[in-house]
């Protein structure tokens, strides 16, 4: 049996591919911190994995922690319209971690429709023996909508899931059956929380 073709199995680096951040560039944004003060029109970044917010002074980088914001708004995209996120601490739900921001798609006076940033990690799968599979792991956002009545908080997930609009429910189901309208899907669920915050 002949060694001299046998080479040696040398490790790939291993990488991981994505970013920890809520939006990877510097945007313009407002912070409202929980003891009431306003850090107004600076460049900052929100660190998804460990709630930290990064504040770009004139005199350096600062963070300062998610715990201690009581709600932010932050320029996103080309517009000069603000998204509005709220700290989650301000809503009980069985499933949701009350750590976070959420962000604010519709504030009515009977229902707000909010959105959840999630993180997951991916690891890589690369198999040095076989030499297949990915080296890179990889952190990918995931988005979650929430329906919010006073305080309370209900995931908007499956398509029939219409429980959390109480004693509603049959009239934003049948609204959203006749306009073809899945709570899934963002566009759709801002049009049925629009119509649930029109009822009397």
């Amino acid at each position: 049996m002949r060694l001299d073709n046998i080479a040696e199995v040398k490790d790939k680096e291993l990488t991981t591919k994505g970013s920890v951040y809520l939006v990877e560039e510097w945007l313009q944004g407002t912070i409202y911190t929980s003891s009431g003060h306003k850090i107004p029109d600076v460049p900052l970044k929100y660190d998804l994995k460990n709630n930290l917010f990064e504040i770009d002074f004139p005199d350096g980088i600062k963070v300062l922690g998610g715990q201690y914001v009581k709600q932010f708004e932050m320029m996103e995209g080309n517009d000069s319209i603000r998204s509005e996120f709220v700290n989650a601490s301000m809503y009980n739900s069985d499933g949701l971690t009350n750590t976070g921001f959420l962000k604010v798609l519709v504030k009515g006076e009977r229902a707000a429709l909010l959105k959840r940033y999630e993180l997951q990690q991916v690891p890589p799968n690369y198999s040095a023996t076989m030499d297949v599979g990915s080296k890179n792991g990889a952190i990918l956002i995931s988005e979650k909508l929430y329906l919010a009545v006073g305080n309370l908080l209900a995931e908007l997930k499956g398509r029939n899931n219409y429980s959390s609009f109480g004693e509603f429910e049959d009239e934003v189901k049948s609204y959203a059956r006749k306009y073809k309208l899945k709570l899934h899907k963002e566009e759709d669920a801002i049009s049925v929380v629009n119509f649930f915050n029109t009822l009397l």
